[in-house]
Order: structure tokens, then sequence, then C-alpha cells
């Protein structure tokens, strides 16, 4: 990696971090399962994108969550470890959307993935790991609909981090330079 971007990479970071904080004390109080995901969805999509498109590489991906992790793991360990296989899981989504069709197709089918990845393996975490189902019985059903949800809404995170690299520079739009 280049150390552009590892700055990239780096910036991403301390912007998840800044505004996932902010997100999750604004929805803190919503009792509705799965709604911190809900509204982190585009939130995440949206800022890995730049880094992503930037270098084209899994490893961005991989780098970018395993520094997140890193910074989460102070506040929960459960957490970093979600946030690790999340990453991992969307670098996997990257590398076989790459073999099959181009670039950006790999980079949308990625970050869009990404939150659904979180939104799962967060819950396989809680259910399974820590034995706390506070989604009650029908914790299927809603984990479905959920992911679905957030992986939409990844999707739509996804589709305005690339139009708002257009609209500020349209040469950039064929190029991965920032």
């Amino acid at each position: 990696m280049k150390p552009k971007d590892i700055a990239n990479t780096g910036m991403a970071i301390a912007l998840l971090f800044v505004t996932g904080y902010v997100v999750y004390m604004v929805t803190k109080p919503l009792v509705l399962p799965g709604a911190k995901f809900l509204f982190m969805a585009p939130l995440l999509s949206f800022i890995q994108y730049f880094p992503l498109k930037a270098s084209a590489k899994a490893s961005t991906i991989v780098l970018l969550n395993v520094g997140f992790a890193i910074l989460l793991a102070l506040m929960s360990p459960l957490m970093s470890v979600a946030i690790l296989l999340s990453g991992l899981m969307a670098a996997v989504v990257f590398a076989c959307v790459l073999k099959l069709t181009n670039t950006e197709q790999a980079i949308h089918w990625s970050m869009s993935s990404y939150p659904m990845w979180a939104m799962l393996i967060s819950f396989y975490i809680s259910i399974e790991i820590t034995k706390l189902n506070i989604y009650g019985s029908q914790w299927n059903v809603l984990v479905g609909v959920v992911a679905i949800a957030c992986f939409a809404l990844g999707r739509i995170g996804t589709y305005f981090s690339e139009r708002l690299i257009h609209r500020t520079n349209p040469k950039r739009r064929k190029t991965n330079d920032f």
C-alpha cells in the first residue's frame, strides 16, 4: 500500500469512530432491535467506499477494519471481533466479485454487504456467544428482515459516495486516483 492509501484509511477510521459514536448516542434510546445497524448502514458503506475506491484492493478493507477493531477493542472486545470479521467477509465479497466483474462492481457489492455482515455477525455474537437473546423467539425472521434492510441501506450509502465523487470531479470518475 502507498502512504496515501494508508492516510486515506486512517482518516476513514477516524470518521467511522466519531460519526459512529454520534449515531450510537442518538439511537441509544431506540428499543427496536437492529435500529442502530439500520442507522449505521449507510454511514459505514459511505465512509469505507472512499479508501477502497482509491486503492481498489481487498487489503484496504482488511486494514481499515483491523484499525477500527483495534480502536474499538478498548470499549468492547466482542464488538471489535464483529468488526474484524465483517471486514474479512466484505474483503471476500470484493475478491469474489472482482473475479466475475470489474473493480467498480466489486467495490459496490463489498461496501453494500459490509453493514449486512456487521449486523449478522453482531447478532450471532450476542445470541450464541454471550447467550443474550434480547430479540425474542422470532429473531430468525427479524434478522432476515434487518439484514436485507442493512444491505439496501449500505447500497444507498455506496451510491451517494459514488455520486459525491462524480459531482466533485468528473475526471476522477473512471480512475481510482484521489
